[in-house]
């Protein structure tokens, strides 16, 4: 009898204990992920696993206790759902902030209310659903949210700890060229530096980012050339052009040229220039091209790009993913560097994007016939293709893809290689 009403308990407390087994906070990885999910299948707990994106929607599921009404299964990411009851949005929220701390804060899509969290383990973004409640002060009963964790996949390679290496600042000055213009086409150079030409048919508005072209702080020159839209011989009466340089942290604006309305027509003008010299208050130094070589003096340079471009293909095409991280490690490194980007999620990305295409190609290409366009100072090269029907000079192909590369180069002193800097 006494067995027969221990075993009883036991059974009662099984059932009781269920609703609370899977508390999803647990899961840190992939392979925790797929330990649930298997305990969960061994326990028949309702779920959907036939479709791409799979969803569990069985009992059994909480975040520190916050009931959980279903979550969707992804490759390398979960979205769990809390209840729209008992305040489940609100306490999934303070679970959060008591896990992680303040996550940072905006408003997402139809102003609702978004926190996120990043380190190397998960990345994780909540947004909260207002059914209730009108603010965060006020959440509502009904209110609720989703939690979006992602998985970064793990590797072994400097380029995925880059973040590591990048500093930051109290000061973050972030310079931006915004242009508005109309009837114009116009080519811009920062210091010497071609970086990029438009041909726009009628009236537009442009932002350029400048950090990345900015090694040091101090005096730095921009040089606009203008000429008539759609290569036309003069200027319509109606053309104008304005250049703007803001520092986009405080948005303030550093420099400005404004040309007015029939100025360029009036002139008579087949084209026009100015520069626009301006202070930069980076931080950060960066090595860049500062020390390269004068390229208009190298004899082989040709050689020297195609080299460089099959180089790496091949590295593509070979899974090689230490000599890709070495290929690209510089021109990441400063450009994140750049734009103070010190956080995992970003070198996660960056190397994640990096490295997909070599398990997906099947060839590459590298153009032979291009032109290549200098510095002034000779130390910096573009290079573009002579074929119309071809992007970059670096083509990888795939099944059902094809992506084109293009790169700014310079050669180290006392080395004899190029070397990719820049995008």
């Amino acid at each position: 009898m006494k067995i027969k009403a221990l075993l009883i308990l036991l059974l009662i407390i099984s059932a009781c204990s269920k609703p609370d087994k899977y508390d999803l906070s647990q899961i840190k990885s992939l392979n925790d992920l797929s330990a649930v999910i298997d305990s969960m299948k061994n326990d028949n707990v309702e779920m959907d696993m036939t479709s791409v994106v799979k969803e569990i929607t069985g009992k059994g599921m909480h975040y520190r206790g916050v009931p959980v009404k279903s979550m969707m299964v992804y490759d390398n990411a979960i979205r769990i759902y809390t209840d729209s009851a008992a305040y489940s949005g609100k306490k999934l929220l303070e679970q959060l902030e008591t896990e992680n701390g303040f996550g940072n804060y905006k408003e997402g899509y139809n102003n609702q209310p978004e926190f996120t969290w990043e380190n190397d383990v998960k990345y994780s973004l909540l947004t909260v659903n207002f059914v209730d409640g009108k603010n965060l002060a006020k959440m509502g009963e009904k209110d609720f949210s989703t939690l979006y964790i992602t998985f970064p996949k793990k590797y072994n390679v400097p380029l995925a700890n880059i973040y590591k290496e990048v500093k930051k600042y109290e000061e973050e000055p972030n310079y931006l060229l915004r242009i508005s213009h109309y009837g114009c086409d116009y080519e811009i150079k920062i210091d010497g530096i071609v970086i990029e030409k438009f041909y726009e048919k009628e009236y537009n508005k442009d932002s350029f980012s400048l950090n990345h072209f900015l090694l040091t702080k101090g005096s730095h020159k921009l040089q606009i050339n203008i000429k008539p839209a759609h290569q036309k011989t003069r200027f319509k009466e109606a053309a104008s052009f304005e250049a703007k340089i803001i520092d986009n942290s405080i948005d303030s604006i550093v420099s400005q040229k404004n040309i007015r309305r029939g100025h360029l027509y009036e002139k008579k003008s087949r084209k026009h220039s100015f520069d626009m010299t301006f202070n930069a208050n980076i931080p950060y130094n960066n090595n860049g091209w500062f020390t390269g070589e004068n390229l208009r003096k190298e004899p082989k340079l040709k050689e020297k790009v195609i080299h460089l471009y099959e180089k790496l293909g091949k590295a593509f095409l070979d899974k090689d993913e230490a000599l890709i991280s070495s290929l690209y490690y510089d021109m990441t490194l400063e450009t994140k560097q750049s734009y103070y980007h010190n956080d995992f999620k970003s070198s996660s990305e960056t190397c994640e994007e990096l490295l997909k295409f070599k398990d997906k190609m099947y060839k590459y290409t590298v153009s032979k016939d291009f032109e290549i366009k200098y510095s002034d100072d000779g130390k910096l090269i573009y290079t573009t293709p002579a074929e119309n029907d071809k992007q970059g000079m670096l083509t990888i192909t795939g099944k059902g893809f094809s992506e084109s590369f293009n790169y700014f180069m310079y050669q180290p002193k006392n080395t004899n290689e190029l070397k990719i800097i820049r995008k």
